[in-house]
């Protein structure tokens, strides 16, 4: 079974460590037009359950509304509560970590599926091809799927990552303070999969196809999705086919 976990932070604290995007109607606005494009994707089948968790104890009923309007609420398990993490000295990375753990013990779907593939999505932004990558990664049958950047510094992409429970406790649970801090930590993870052996996990460390991003960044505002962006899709694309090694 394949679970898209979609993580949520809908009313952040003012004082979120770099984070610019605080307005909890203007989030949850993102939130709702991005759960909306997963329902719908749900029912194209490119996975089979969806988990909401929210981390800021905010209420999930106009989400909640759109499943039932879409007629898949019986595939989706809503989770809110309030997380105790300092949101001023640690990373936004380091709040979703703890928010990923959270669901790993207290989520019923994954409970009665303990042998899921989880797919984690960053919940504001809109991976558009999300079902062609999740069909493409899942044939190479591994227990971590995620899209490593060597240009312009090493680093992973963490907005979508899936993952088996033994990759996540291998990776994330058993190193949960690894990451406390302010410190980047797309970049710890990346120097982590890098110098640690990993041998008893099959890892792809490359999506064999390029995300499409839409969305508003959290720490500076900026909107994905536009001209630009979209020539960097098209231009990482060609590259991914002719020279694959780039990892750009």
């Amino acid at each position: 079974m394949k679970i898209l976990l979609i993580t949520s932070t809908i009313a952040p604290a003012a004082d979120t460590f770099a984070l610019k995007v605080v307005n909890s109607r203007s989030r949850l606005d993102d939130y709702k037009s991005a759960f909306l494009f997963y329902c719908q994707a749900l029912k194209k089948n490119a996975f089979d359950r969806i988990v909401y968790v929210d981390n800021s104890g905010h209420p999930l009923d106009e989400l909640e509304e759109i499943a039932v309007k879409e007629g898949v609420d019986s595939q989706i398990e809503f989770i809110s509560y309030q997380s105790n993490i300092d949101p001023k000295n640690n990373s936004r990375f380091y709040l979703e970590i703890n928010l990923i753990d959270y669901f790993y013990k207290n989520s019923k779907f994954l409970k009665d599926h303990p042998d899921s593939i989880v797919w984690k999505v960053t919940g504001r932004y809109l991976i558009k091809n999300i079902g062609k990558i999740i069909s493409a990664s899942n044939d190479a049958n591994n227990d971590l799927y995620i899209n490593c950047r060597n240009h312009p510094y090493k680093v992973v992409d963490f907005y979508l990552v899936g993952m088996s429970s033994a990759a996540y406790s291998a990776i994330f649970s058993n190193n949960l303070a690894l990451y406390k801090g302010t410190t980047d930590g797309e970049i710890i993870l990346r120097e982590y999969i890098d110098k640690t052996d990993t041998s008893q996990l099959k890892i792809l460390t490359r999506f064999p196809v390029v995300p499409r991003i839409l969305g508003t960044r959290g720490f500076d505002g900026n909107k994905y999705g536009g001209a630009k962006d979209l020539t960097k899709y098209y231009f990482r694309s060609i590259l991914n086919v002719l020279m694959p090694s780039l990892w750009l």
